[in-house]
């Protein structure tokens, strides 16, 4: 029996809830990535409810994650070892993750505090040229171009996988941040290895 009510062993994935719900982060994942090349331009209104969108991907997706540390269905057990071990490969977990989602946040929310004071309409053309200097903004948005929902939902099969596997949205989180070519780094999983492709449309 599953300490996180999941019923029966192996039932994990197979919840209607559980698949809304990781469906649902990827979509709006996939919505805030699609936007980052736009954000160094949005008004000040833009960025902040830019912001609060993030923040709230980010607390769904430390409660999933809780979720499946708390299942005892062997499969979600086999799988966070899984992306532990990927992770470690890396050099980081995903307590790192989280808190680097949360520094990034709070870099934003800083930024944003220094733009609402520029008051000169010049000043302020050239801070969000600034801005889109120096943060990846246009390598994120070009790579998004790729991973999109429409791409996602051409095959069934790619939906499943990425609605199945927790390591999917630490691939598309490290590809997104690291190039196309990041998927390499999850060769050791033959499913999650051929849907990245598929989603990037490589093959």
């Amino acid at each position: 029996m599953s300490s996180s009510g999941e019923g029966r062993e192996g039932s994990f994935y197979e919840s209607a809830i559980v698949q809304k719900e990781s469906i649902a982060i990827l979509k709006d994942f996939e919505s805030l990535s699609g936007l980052m090349g736009k954000y160094p331009m949005f008004d000040v209104e833009g960025k902040r409810i830019f912001i609060e969108q993030m923040e709230s991907v980010s607390e769904r997706l430390a409660v999933f994650n809780t979720r499946m540390n708390l299942s005892d269905d062997p499969l979600v057990k086999q799988n966070l070892n899984q992306v532990s071990k990927q992770l470690l490969f890396l050099s980081t977990n995903m307590a790192s993750m989280q808190e680097g989602m949360k520094r990034q946040i709070s870099d934003f929310r800083r930024l944003l505090e220094q733009e609402e004071k520029i008051v000169d309409l010049n000043q302020l053309a050239g801070f969000r040229q600034q801005l889109a200097k120096a943060m990846p903004f246009e390598r994120m948005s070009t790579v998004q171009k790729n991973i999109s929902m429409e791409n996602i939902m051409k095959d069934p099969s790619i939906m499943m996988t990425l609605s199945s596997n927790p390591r999917a949205l630490v691939a598309i989180d490290d590809v997104m941040q690291n190039g196309p070519f990041a998927i390499e780094n999850y060769k050791d999983d033959e499913d999650l290895y051929k849907t990245l492709k598929k989603v990037l449309e490589m093959e």
